[in-house]
């Protein structure tokens, strides 16, 4: 089994073609929900509706705590070859590119 974990908050807009994309790769996913509002939840459930979507257990980020919440999950598949895939906004060049405009913008 190809198992796939990965977080995820307001990706609405990269969501559908990444999970399109890891769908395709894995047999089942684990999307932890950072407390989204746009709709991307629903998103995971219309496209993915076999995957796991899970709220995340940390209200705030901390990078310590969404290792440890993967990781967990992670054990829960002990004999499967596990993946943590970066959000959609990492995982394309125009999420990327959008993330990097921002963050050059707010400095």
């Amino acid at each position: 089994m190809r198992v796939v974990v990965s977080h995820f908050f307001n990706e609405a807009y990269l969501l559908p073609w990444w999970l399109r994309h890891h769908r395709e790769v894995f047999d089942h996913g684990v999307l932890i929900d950072r407390y989204s509002t746009d709709g991307s939840v629903d998103i995971c459930r219309e496209l993915v509706p076999s995957w796991e979507v899970v709220r995340s257990e940390t209200a705030q980020f901390a990078a310590i705590m969404c290792d440890f919440e993967v990781m967990k999950h992670e054990a829960r598949f002990p004999d499967a070859w596990k993946m943590r895939s970066p959000p959609p906004s990492f995982s394309s060049p125009a999420g990327f590119l959008r993330w990097s405009n921002s963050s050059q913008a707010a400095t």
